[in-house]
């Protein structure tokens, strides 16, 4: 098998099997979000959720209450540590814009095209 290949394969397993058009690969991970954006009369908003899959060009936030479609948001991400309460985690920063919302059965939630920026988080 050459490396592309199971390149490819390795990538299907991590989406669940399902065909990937997308530019970038898509990681099952499920972590807080917060989305934060203002609407048409510049009211603040910010709900939290849970990322479904990940990706360097966007990420699917599984939450009861998404923002409307084409809407601009910013987003963190917050990634925790793995050596323990010593460590501190690392929180992904972005500004995207809504291009899907599901209302369905299998997943109610938003999915945001951006591109993300990190920084270690301080206690």
């Amino acid at each position: 098998m050459s490396l592309l290949l199971s390149q490819k394969a390795v990538a299907e397993r991590m989406i669940g099997g399902s065909v990937n058009r997308r530019g970038s690969v898509r990681f099952e991970l499920h972590i807080p979000v917060i989305c934060r954006w203002r609407d048409r009369q510049g009211g603040p908003h910010e709900i939290g959720g849970f990322s479904r899959d990940i990706s360097t060009a966007g990420v699917f936030v599984a939450s009861p209450a998404p923002p409307p479609e084409e809407t601009d948001v910013t987003l963190e991400v917050l990634l925790p540590a793995l050596g323990g309460a010593a460590s501190h985690g690392l929180q992904l920063q972005s500004a995207g814009k809504v291009v899907r919302v599901d209302h369905g059965m299998a997943a109610i939630g938003f999915a945001v095209r951006c591109e993300f920026e990190s920084r270690r988080l301080e206690e």
